[in-house]
C-alpha cells in the first residue's frame, strides 16, 4: 500500500509539474451568490476548486461547495455539491462550461433531518483573467438543475427543486 501511495504522488507531481509548465493548473477558493427559483431569498456558497487546462482550447474543473439555505416553509436546506465540468477556450480568456454535480444535501424541519444525494447538471459561460503570471481571476454564471427527494419527513414537500443559477468569483 506504500509503495502504491508513494507512485501515485510520483504521477501526480510529474504531471503537475509537466502541466503547469504547459498549460496551466489552478488550485484556489470561490464564492457564489445562488440564486434558487423556488425560494424568495438568495443565498452564498464558499468553497475551492482545482483547473487543469490541458490544451490551449480545453480545460477541466473540479470543485467542492458549501451552502445552507433557508425553504420558505422555515426549513433549512444544506448542500455539498461536488461537481465536474469540462471547459471550452473559443478564446484565451473566455470559456463556456457543462457539467455533473454529486449533490449531497440535509433538509431539517421541525428537529427533524433527512440527507439525499442526487446527480445534477450544470453549463455556463465565464471569463479567466491573468492578473500576475501565477494568479488568475475568475469569473462565471452557471445555471444548475437539481432536484432533491426528502420521502421520510413528514411535513416535507417531498421534492425540493433546486433549479437555479450561482455567480461564481474565484
Amino acid at each position: 500500500m506504500k509503495r502504491l501511495t508513494i507512485s501515485l504522488a510520483a504521477l501526480l507531481l510529474t504531471l503537475t509539474l509537466n502541466t503547469t509548465a504547459n498549460a496551466g493548473l489552478g488550485i484556489g477558493a470561490r464564492y457564489s451568490y445562488v440564486h434558487n427559483n423556488d425560494l424568495e431569498d438568495n443565498s452564498s456558497m464558499v468553497g475551492a476548486m482545482v483547473r487543469l487546462r490541458h490544451m490551449m482550447f480545453f480545460g477541466i474543473e473540479g470543485a467542492i461547495d458549501s451552502r445552507k439555505e433557508e425553504l420558505n416553509d422555515g426549513s433549512e436546506l444544506r448542500s455539498t455539491p461536488i461537481t465536474v465540468s469540462a471547459m471550452v477556450f473559443p478564446i484565451p480568456v473566455v470559456y463556456g462550461l457543462a457539467g455533473l454535480g454529486w449533490y449531497r444535501s440535509t433538509l431539517e424541519v421541525a428537529g427533524e433531518e433527512e440527507t439525499d444525494t442526487q446527480l445534477g447538471y450544470h453549463f455556463g459561460a465565464g471569463v479567466e483573467a491573468p492578473l500576475i503570471p501565477l494568479l488568475k481571476l475568475t469569473g462565471d454564471i452557471r445555471y444548475q438543475f437539481v432536484d432533491y427527494e426528502f420521502d421520510e419527513i413528514a411535513e416535507s414537500l417531498g421534492k425540493v427543486e433546486a433549479n437555479g443559477y450561482a455567480i461564481s468569483a474565484g
